[in-house]
């Protein structure tokens, strides 16, 4: 488990503050089973935003929830590790509620590669930069519906980027990949993360951040 916290040095009548993480080494699998509930990571960047993210029971098991809102803080971005990071494979559980026929989207962030699980849309999709389309992966998947977990990777590697799902109990991950896409000067290192656009909220378990062999 990572820690966080704040660094505070008085000299005199100066007093400075600094906040600090600490960041364990890959492999990670985060079944987030050691925080309370109510808690979050305190070393993710962004998680800490007061009610956005929160540990909670789903099942009978710890999750971390992206809380239903329907203000601007919907979408957001959290941030793991340091920036240097490079050449490593992400991969999640997520689970998105439907409720007035409206499913969210969610999706995992690689070295500043995003695969987005559209819902309403049933669609995945990878890219770098989202107004930007020419360089995107996309295929089409049905999943995401009330009580449906799905499983959900993305593979950075020098010159490609991969991303695949598959609906948890219900069907084996596609081989190849479901999308795939390779670009020419791939941004060689960025942060892993997650990313929740949901106004009826979003569950993420077993975040897996592993260094690729």
């Amino acid at each position: 488990m990572g820690q966080a916290g704040l660094i505070k040095a008085t000299v005199g009548s100066i007093t400075a503050e600094a906040r600090a993480r600490v960041i364990p080494p890959l492999p990670w699998n985060e079944t987030f089973d050691s925080y309370p509930v109510g808690s979050v990571p305190l070393n993710w960047v962004s998680a800490t935003t007061v009610g956005k993210f929160q540990v909670t029971e789903l099942d009978g098991q710890k999750v971390l929830e992206k809380v239903p809102t329907d203000t601007l803080f919907k979408r957001m971005r959290v941030f793991m590790g340091p920036a240097d990071w490079s050449n490593y494979t992400v991969e999640a559980d997520i689970r998105i509620p439907e409720k007035k026929r409206q499913i969210g989207d969610a999706g995992i962030i690689a070295q500043r590669y995003t695969l987005f699980a559209f819902g309403n849309n049933q669609r995945l999709e990878m890219n770098s930069w989202q107004p930007e389309v020419a360089r995107a992966a996309s295929a089409r998947f049905t999943f995401m519906t009330l009580g449906i977990a799905s499983n959900c990777a993305s593979r950075i590697t020098p010159m490609a980027r991969r991303a695949f799902a598959a609906k948890l109990g219900r069907m084996p991950r596609p081989s190849p990949p479901s999308g795939r896409s390779t670009a020419s000067t791939p941004f060689p290192t960025s942060r892993a993360g997650i990313f929740a656009d949901a106004q009826y909220g979003v569950y993420f378990d077993t975040l897996k951040v592993t260094p690729n062999q």
